[in-house]
């Protein structure tokens, strides 16, 4: 990858970078995309594991991210209704952290992009939390 710029070059966030990038604001920008890599994002947070004490690992790794995308909201909503058929892109997967994380996530939906309401009609900006009264 080559940025335009280099001060805005992109680089793999692995697990010791985002350990030490914790205390710095982190933007992760992710519109449109795919739920399995919001899914593999988490995972990759929780360093491959779901358990409790995983989850508060990865809650303070993403004390200081914002991430604009999918709303985490809506992809729940869909889970509950099984609006998309279990084994087909966009399910729920075996682990599904996007529901696991939903307590600890304060979202905002942003206003529809009318030139292309399609793909960007659930846009919205995600901070996370340790707190689940946020």
């Amino acid at each position: 990858f080559e940025a335009l710029d280099p001060e805005f070059a992109l680089q793999a966030l692995t697990a010791a970078a985002a350990a030490e990038a914790a205390t710095s604001p982190v933007l992760l920008f992710m519109p449109h995309c795919d739920r399995a890599l919001y899914e593999r994002v988490l995972l990759e947070a929780t360093g491959g594991r779901v358990a409790e004490h995983a989850r508060e690992a990865a809650l303070q790794l993403f004390a200081n991210v914002v991430l604009i995308g999918n709303s985490f909201s809506l992809y729940a909503d869909r889970d509950e209704l099984r609006v998309v058929p279990e084994g087909s892109p966009g399910a729920p997967g075996a682990t599904n952290l996007i529901c696991e994380m939903r307590p600890f996530i304060q979202e905002e939906l942003l206003p529809e992009y009318a030139p292309c309401s399609e793909a960007f009609n659930d846009l919205a900006v995600l901070s996370f939390s340790s707190d689940k009264t946020r």
